[in-house]
């Protein structure tokens, strides 16, 4: 185990910031989700004309989309939550899109890494592991290639 996780620090070294910023927009992602779902329910009990008795966390998004009037506020700005809804889904998209950027860059440099570490253990080995083993028993090993 402790060569596992020996193994994944070298291989993120680079980047580090990056695979942080991943788990950050990861973040921001499910919370906006999580906002959109109380923003759906909030858009559902304004056109049942019922937002007096909510639970905690819809109230709370009732205070952010009525910018602390209450729910009369709202009753009266209708519109504001289809625009809120709209909004809330663009912000999803582009935390979503940006977050494929990040890993798709991470990923790659992680390959990039886990390679370039596979080659200089191959290179250290000595030349008698070589010459003891029969031929593509290292590619196999290294791919895990049954047909080779």
């Amino acid at each position: 185990m402790k060569d596992l996780i020996s193994l994944a620090h070298r291989s993120l070294k680079g980047y580090r910031l990056g695979y942080a910023l991943s788990f950050l927009l990861q973040f921001f992602m499910v919370a906006g989700n999580v906002f959109f779902s109380f923003l759906s329910k909030v858009l559902v009990d304004a056109l049942r004309q019922d937002i007096s008795a909510l639970d905690p966390l819809t109230k709370l998004t009732v205070f952010v989309l009525s910018l602390g009037n209450g729910p009369e506020y709202i009753y009266i700005h209708m519109q504001a939550l289809p625009i809120a809804l709209g909004a809330t889904a663009i912000y999803i998209a582009v935390i979503s899109c940006l977050r494929m950027l990040v890993r798709f860059y991470v990923s790659a440099g992680v390959n990039k890494s886990l390679q370039t570490l596979l080659y200089e253990h191959l290179v250290s080995l000595p030349y008698e592991e070589y010459k003891t083993r029969k031929s593509g028993d290292l590619i196999q090993c290294c791919t895990r290639d049954i047909d080779v």
